[in-house]
């Protein structure tokens, strides 16, 4: 499946960077079985180039999802009471089901969606609990390095790119600005298993089928 990407450029000299660098999987080595590795785009000094860096577990974190999903759940759960409710009583002598608006089912995907992501930073808190080390970039082990924004929305579209924007970050060492913009262009790679000990160290890279 091809997916489309961020490109990433500065203003004062000629480097060139993508979102692609945090595609593929990574994952902590676990005898139970692997954890997810949490990873996101930042600047690592040492490389001198855009990388994943390593996203570590907080309680700020788990609290957060929690109570997201909770305001989901009550969200799915009042529009079904209501829905029960106004159904005729045709509806209740046939015993008709509820049915979700569209809206509706979006929440409730985002709710499932969020469930999934506690769980996974639950089990990534379990595993970590004894680190030592700071967040890593995930390709040298550095961890001098600068996190970019969290909410990075180009102009346009990836079908419809707009002109370059600033993401308000400054190119380390170079002065000039970083800007991005979708790529307009959708790829389709083989992507790599990346295997990490509980301290961010690359142990292995396994080719994914």
């Amino acid at each position: 499946m091809s997916m489309p990407f961020l490109a990433f450029s500065c203003t004062s000299c000629e480097f060139k960077g993508s979102s692609m660098a945090v595609w593929g999987r990574f994952s902590y080595d676990n005898s139970a079985e692997p954890v997810p590795l949490k990873r996101r785009l930042a600047w690592c000094t040492s490389c001198k180039d855009l990388v994943p860096l390593e996203v570590l577990p907080t309680e700020t974190t788990v609290r957060e999802l929690e109570s997201e999903i909770a305001h989901k759940a009550k969200i799915v759960a009042d529009f079904m009471t209501k829905a029960e409710h106004q159904k005729t009583w045709f509806q209740k002598l046939l015993g008709s089901s509820v049915k979700m608006s569209a809206e509706i089912q979006d929440v409730d995907f985002q709710r499932s969606y969020r469930e999934d992501e506690l769980k996974d930073e639950r089990a990534r808190a379990k595993f970590l609990i004894d680190r030592r080390s700071g967040p890593k970039c995930l390709l040298c082990g550095s961890e001098d390095c600068l996190e970019l924004p969290t909410k990075i929305s180009p102009r346009g579209t990836d079908r419809a790119p707009g002109p370059p924007m600033p993401i308000g970050m400054k190119h380390p060492r170079c002065g000039g600005e970083f800007l991005v913009e979708h790529s307009g262009i959708r790829i389709s790679k083989r992507l790599n298993h990346r295997v990490y000990d509980r301290e961010g160290t690359l142990l292995r890279v396994l080719e994914d089928r």
